[in-house]
């Protein structure tokens, strides 16, 4: 059937003919786009803007935008792929995401120390109540109960538990 489209007939034109010739026009159909004379030996890389390229990484490593921005979502605004920035530029893709790598890690840090505030204030108002703040009824009231696999919140509840 790709055949068939590809060259523009009908599958009973296609298997009634004894012999296809080869007289077709180069002109096929690729995603619904129409494809004139064809080189096959064209090459279908384009060129690179270095200086461009080079100013708006400058720019995105200077920039304070907050999110800042991935070496993957960088490519995407440029229209280049991923690797043909790190490849061509691996200083500057080295500091993008050393920035973003350093966000990220803020943000894990700064939730952490939200639950371990959270899990503080559950066992405060447990033991307030008469029960025993164990790390099975405390994770009852969280919101993300998984937050105790990290050792900074379960030693949170640890050092409450030692000043009662």
């Amino acid at each position: 059937m790709q055949i068939c489209y590809l060259l523009d007939l009908s599958i009973l034109e296609f298997l009634k003919t004894d012999k296809l010739e080869a007289n077709y026009p180069k002109t096929l159909k690729r995603n619904n786009i129409l494809v004139d004379n064809i080189n096959e030996n064209s090459n279908s890389r384009s060129t690179i803007d270095k200086d461009c390229i080079k100013q708006y990484l400058r720019q995105s490593i200077v920039n304070n935008a907050t999110p800042p921005c991935s070496i993957t979502e960088i490519s995407k605004q440029l229209g280049y792929d991923r690797r043909v920035l790190i490849r061509k530029f691996p200083e500057l893709c080295k500091a993008v995401s050393k920035k973003y790598l350093e966000y990220k890690k803020n943000i894990s840090l700064n939730k952490i120390d939200r639950y371990c505030c959270e899990v503080e204030v559950i066992a405060n108002k447990l033991h307030s109540q008469g029960i025993y703040p164990s790390e099975i009824t405390v994770s009852k009231f969280l919101d993300k109960p998984g937050y105790f696999r990290y050792k900074k919140v379960r030693n949170t509840l640890k050092e409450f538990l030692d000043t009662i």
